[in-house]
């Protein structure tokens, strides 16, 4: 389970969502098929389903999940699921009379209905393989199958199990064609993928109309956003949720203990991540923005490099830091609250002088109430009071008594 932030309870009604494990091999299905970002999306969100088992799991550890649920998850529209899970599946076997009798069917249904259609013209359906086994039936939830079950991976334990760093992306291309899924790739493993990223009502950060210069707020705050620019609507598009589960697949929520580099903290090119996802430049830096706004991620630019007529020679990976587990929200600040207050009854009973305390205490709360909501680790939390209460002439015999260095 992962905790949801406090921002984003009013969107998500949950304090803690199931988080779920996502393959790594998936990364191997190669560019060339036109599909990647189609299919990371749509595998990816049929393992956080659990409509394809998850990783170490028989096949049989599996459920019904609807093609309306899987569309919820990715922010896209059913007909776009059913779509693309025809691309990687088994074909229907629907010869093509019967499925022009159904099509208009299903029109002549819903001009009844009094809905308006559109007369274009018909979408020719692609096909890359045979990635996916469904059962079949109509009006019902499917059930997904993937890899054999004697090729599936299981979990292991010891170095033995580090040797071949491309044992799982072989798994794939030895199923499915070298054609299909490059056997190179080294993907081995799993990571466990935050449940609220591909919970259906993660919202989609929009501009607002005041900043599309489609509002005319004569010098007032913008009724829509409260001065911010940004709206969320809708839900966050699948290519999003699917940037951000590759960041962590990198490994950007581990400590990275390597001399002078930060935690929680990628650096890496807006063209290589493209390059990684089958994605476009500029649909990467969409994407980054709309994480950044709902503060799941902070951008850090690099630096760029220009030659003596200005013109860019080089430009340096961008930061990418991961902030969703930084944030010091309402829960974070309820628990400090309460071992606060235990830590001023225990010196009070030291006999630590009562004035002091009562200055520590307002310095404690409005520094809490300022910092609810807003990127701040509890550590950073309590070196700030520490200086603050130095600054306020609290002697330092007190000041450890409440905040010890010791972070508990």
């Amino acid at each position: 389970m992962s905790r949801v932030p406090v921002h984003l309870q009013k969107f998500i009604r949950a304090k803690e969502v199931p988080d779920g494990k996502v393959w790594r091999a998936h990364w191997a299905i190669r560019p060339e098929t036109g599909f990647k970002k189609e299919y990371l999306s749509m595998v990816w969100a049929m393992e956080m389903a659990n409509a394809l088992p998850a990783f170490g799991a028989k096949a049989r550890h599996s459920s019904k999940v609807s093609q309306r649920h899987l569309a919820a998850m990715q922010g896209v529209r059913r007909e776009t699921v059913n779509r693309r899970i025809a691309v990687i599946s088994s074909p229907s076997g629907c010869k093509s009379e019967t499925r022009e009798k159904l099509s208009e069917l299903a029109r002549c249904r819903a001009q009844a209905q009094g809905k308006m259609l559109r007369n274009g013209q018909k979408r020719s359906l692609r096909y890359v393989g045979e990635f996916l086994h469904r059962s079949r039936g109509w009006g019902e939830s499917l059930m997904y199958t993937q890899v054999n079950a004697g090729d599936r991976p299981v979990h292991t334990k010891g170095k033995g199990s580090m040797g071949d760093k491309t044992a799982h992306a072989k798994i794939l291309a030895d199923a499915f064609g070298e054609n299909n899924f490059d056997p190179t790739v080294h993907a081995n493993g799993y990571k466990v993928i935050d449940g609220l990223l591909w919970h259906p009502d993660l919202p989609d950060p929009q501009d607002c109309d005041c900043v599309n210069g489609q509002l005319t707020l004569n010098n007032q705050e913008c009724p829509k956003c409260g001065g911010s620019g940004t709206v969320f609507r809708d839900s966050l598009p699948d290519f999003g949720r699917v940037l951000a589960s590759h960041l962590i697949l990198k490994g950007i929520k581990e400590e990275n203990r390597d001399q002078g580099k930060a935690k929680n903290c990628l650096e890496v090119t807006q063209q290589r991540l493209a390059d990684e996802l089958g994605m476009d430049v500029n649909t990467i830096a969409k994407y980054e923005r709309k994480l950044e706004a709902l503060m799941i991620i902070r951008i850090v630019p690099g630096d760029v490099h220009r030659d003596a007529s200005g013109s860019i020679t080089k430009r340096d990976p961008h930061k990418i830091l991961w902030i969703l587990d930084k944030l010091l929200d309402e829960q974070i600040a309820d628990r400090e609250a309460t071992r606060y207050a235990t830590a001023c009854r225990q010196a009070q009973q030291k006999g630590h002088d009562e004035a002091a305390i009562g200055r520590a205490t307002a310095i404690f709360r409005d520094l809490l109430r300022s910092w609810i909501g807003r990127e701040h680790s509890l550590q950073a939390f309590y070196n700030e009071m520490r200086r603050r209460l130095a600054s306020a002439g609290v002697p330092s015999e007190l000041a450890g008594c409440l905040f010890p260095l010791a972070k508990e």
